[in-house]
């Protein structure tokens, strides 16, 4: 794989991107009793609208080069999101470009929600934990992937 950098632009932070009332829904059901079907319901409305704003986002802030110096259009570009009930993880990635997240993050607060939509996001670029992955995570998240990673992992599955 072609070696990628990453610079960020002047753009909008993750903590400012507009929130839709649904998100504000699905932020604040975590208090109240839902079944699982309910929690699949919202989560196949608010992720993939997530997931389209974060993708906004990022393209927005951050350029990509590969190891000719030569810009990487729209190297954030995914095919579909699906909503999974997974027990082990918040998202995945796969080769195909289709990112896979867990019903259970729109019971998170909406910046971890965003955090791990940018981590998914992150993967499409570098499909690793590479050192130059956490670079691109941290400009993205301006500075507190390290932050966020450690508030997520007070969450349980």
């Amino acid at each position: 794989m072609a070696q990628r950098s990453s610079s960020v632009a002047n753009s909008p932070s993750v903590s400012t991107l507009s929130v839709s009332e649904s998100s504000i829904a699905a932020k604040r059901f975590g208090a109240l009793q839902f079944t699982l079907a309910q929690i699949a319901q919202i989560a196949k409305i608010v992720l993939p609208e997530r997931t389209k704003a974060m993708y906004q986002l990022v393209s927005q802030k951050v350029t990509i080069r590969n190891s000719k110096g030569e810009l990487v259009e729209n190297p954030f570009r995914y095919r579909r999101v699906a909503i999974k009930n997974n027990s082990t993880n918040w998202g995945s990635c796969s080769t195909l470009r289709n990112i896979n997240l867990n019903m259970h993050l729109v019971r998170l607060p909406i910046e971890l929600m965003d955090y791990v939509i940018a981590h998914e996001l992150c993967h499409l670029v570098y499909p690793n934990h590479s050192v130059r992955f956490h670079n691109l995570l941290n400009a993205i998240t301006d500075g507190k992937e390290a932050a966020l990673a450690h508030r997520l992992n007070k969450f349980r599955l």
